[in-house]
């Protein structure tokens, strides 16, 4: 009589999964950072393009790119204007979209860009990750 064998892959299916998982969180990070882009660029508070650049997004590799702090030209004025990046958060999984310029949180507390950004992208969320696993 021949033996039932039954092989279990558990660990090797939850790393596969955790994997891909990550890979969707990250791509819906990234369309959250274009949206927050799109919607800084519709409301008018593009003066030194530093706030729209300083939209970043962090996952465990690291972080896209961040505009130093320095002085920028304002499109506006044309005059030389300081501007200062917080350091970026670090994440060990999932990811994070942030804005390093010191002054975001005054423009999305006026005029938010960032969390509206999140519920545009909400929709989205659904149809990433569904499409991983397909």
């Amino acid at each position: 009589m021949a033996a039932n064998v039954v092989r279990w892959f558990g660990d090797q299916v939850k790393q596969l999964v955790n994997r891909q998982a990550q890979k969707g969180v990250e791509a819906l990070a990234y369309d959250v950072r274009e949206n927050a882009r799109q919607n800084l660029e519709r409301s008018g508070h593009i003066d030194t393009k530093f706030l729209y650049n300083s939209i970043y997004v962090a996952t465990p590799k690291g972080t896209s790119p961040i505009p130093p702090s320095g002085e920028y030209t304002s499109l506006k004025t044309g005059d030389q204007v300081r501007r200062n990046a917080a350091e970026p958060v670090q994440v060990n999984e999932g990811a994070f979209v942030g804005a390093a310029a010191d002054y975001a949180v005054y423009v999305e507390l006026a005029d938010p860009f960032l969390f509206p950004a999140l519920e545009e992208t909400r929709g989205a969320a659904d149809k990433v990750l569904t499409g991983l696993y397909a």
